[in-house]
């Protein structure tokens, strides 16, 4: 059997207009900045899972997006994240709140043709090349009267290429099964480290772009309680 034809197919590719973001990473506070808590919800769009096979554990990768974001949720030593589920009934709940959502997990796959000999039947044997994340990641304000206002809004992508080969052996780990494409003769999956790489690099991307907006919020919430503020 001989390779016949090499394509991508553009129903499993990710769209060409979807551009990394230059994520310059969180920089952590000076010392004597003010910290705040903060409420988190993380939550994941259900258009997450749809390039994933039914097999695929949807619990194990709710747990891999909330222990990521969870990680990264204090923003440089800006904020004390405290997750939603751990507030009690009637417990007072902190001015402001941190949304972070997983949006879309995109698998990019190469195909190839295989022609077959005799009487086999052609068949199409495809790798996967690359994962791309998307996470939103919203912070609100919490009044007392009047609805929560902004405090900033971000998406962040990540884009985590997989350097594997269908003729070499699975590597190890837990791997998340894909959705086989049109007449593909193989099973693809995307191996929990690869995911967790994927969606913290997001989430970071996103919470960086929310740096400037946050440290204004707390400097003026700082200076309004006649707190010193870091230079």
């Amino acid at each position: 059997m001989r390779p016949l034809k090499a394509l991508i197919l553009p129903s499993l590719c990710i769209a060409p207009t979807l551009l990394l973001s230059a994520c310059q990473g969180i920089q952590s506070t000076p010392v004597g900045s003010p910290r705040v808590e903060i409420e988190l919800i993380v939550e994941v769009d259900g258009a997450f899972y749809k390039e994933l096979d039914k097999s695929a554990d949807r619990k194990a990768i709710a747990r891999i997006v909330s222990d990521s974001v969870e990680s990264l949720a204090d923003v440089g030593f800006r904020f004390y994240p405290v997750r939603t589920e751990r507030y009690g009934k009637g417990q007072q709940k902190p001015t402001y709140l941190m949304h972070v959502e997983a949006k879309s997990l995109e698998a990019e796959r190469s195909v190839t043709l295989i022609e077959g000999e005799d009487q086999e039947e052609a068949r199409i044997e495809s790798e996967l090349k690359r994962i791309t994340c998307t996470m939103n990641a919203v912070i609100e304000k919490r009044r007392s009267k009047g609805p929560p206002l902004p405090v900033g809004t971000a998406v962040g992508t990540s884009k985590v290429s997989i350097l594997t080969s269908t003729e070499e052996p699975a590597p190890e780990g837990v791997t998340f099964e894909l959705k086989r494409g049109a007449n593909e003769s193989n099973t693809l999956g995307i191996l929990q480290e690869s995911l967790e790489d994927a969606v913290s690099k997001a989430t970071e991307d996103a919470l960086s772009q929310l740096q400037e907006a946050i440290d204004r919020e707390l400097s003026m919430m700082a200076s309004k309680h006649g707190q010193p503020t870091a230079k």
